[in-house]
């Protein structure tokens, strides 16, 4: 039973850290409910646009409409990606690495540390960088 709960716990854990590393890109799905919600909003400038419809000519009213679908898009588009700027930055705040901020990687001896087992001879300061050249010669 004991055994059992550290599985558990452990499961959690894994868990918890998957959940960590999803990412905040907004989804078609989640694309297509914010334009459902922008379409609820100006759904008062649609009724207004159908009250005119009879004063306008056709092309008006199709160039109208499409102007009005367009702020729509818009609206949902600045809501999904909004979020996601705004997840992001809480990720960086916490120093969490994000596509905008990677982790830099650095390879062992690229630091130029002395003496370290990874550094060349080319690189050793104790020989002044000469050790490993045919007469010393450059490169």
């Amino acid at each position: 039973m004991n055994l059992s709960f550290l599985r558990l716990a452990a499961l959690a854990l894994l868990s918890a850290g998957v959940v960590a590393c999803v990412s905040t890109l907004p989804s078609a799905e989640q694309l297509d409910a914010y334009e459902k919600a922008a379409r609820a909003e100006y759904q008062a400038a649609y009724a207004e646009l159908e009250s005119q419809r009879g004063q306008m000519t056709p092309e008006q009213y199709a160039a109208e409409r499409e102007a009005l679908d367009q702020r729509v898009r818009t609206a949902a588009d600045t809501k999904a990606w909004g979020r996601h700027a705004l997840a992001e930055s809480e990720l960086r705040a916490q120093g969490i690495p994000t596509p905008e901020q990677p982790v830099e990687l650095k390879a062992p001896g690229a630091s130029g540390i002395p003496n370290s087992m990874y550094n060349t001879p080319r690189n050793n300061p104790m020989t002044g960088g000469q050790q490993g050249t045919f007469m010393g010669g450059a490169y």
